[in-house]
């Protein structure tokens, strides 16, 4: 009998922290859906991508232009990814090319499908995103 009972008893704290954890995950999912929505919903955002991508693709991420639209954008992105506390905010053009970090590693400038980024979490995540901009809109 007491067995049981306290068997039943972890079982149902195991339930809570499941519950807990499910609500905490559900969260944070959704706090990342609005902040990508808030820089998605953003003109500037779209702006900086086009203007970084033709920096990117004419003369490279070493580059006066590229450095000057750093200097226009960058602040503001490397705060929005600080207040989100991301690792990294990427903006990439629609060849795959990572044409601005936040962080300002190594991935920056490069092509995603070219690269170690395809097998990863990264080229997985890109190739979506094309499969999802290439299905028509259903009303």
């Amino acid at each position: 009998m007491a067995k049981d009972s306290i068997q039943a008893q972890a079982f149902n704290q195991l339930e809570s922290v499941r519950t807990i954890k499910k609500s905490q995950l559900e969260n944070y999912i959704a706090s990342l859906k609005s902040s990508l929505l808030v820089l998605n919903g953003d003109p500037s955002t779209a702006i900086a991508l086009k203007k970084f991508a033709e920096a990117t693709a004419s003369s490279g991420i070493s580059s006066n232009s590229w450095q000057a639209l750093e200097q226009q954008y960058g602040e503001n992105f490397t705060r929005i990814n600080n207040l989100n506390a991301w690792y990294d905010l990427f903006l990439i053009d629609n060849t795959g090319t990572i044409v601005f970090s936040a962080a300002k590693e190594s991935d920056l400038g490069m092509n995603i499908d070219s690269s170690s980024l395809a097998d990863g979490s990264m080229g997985t995540v890109f190739n979506l995103s094309l499969i999802h901009i290439s299905e028509p809109t259903r009303p």
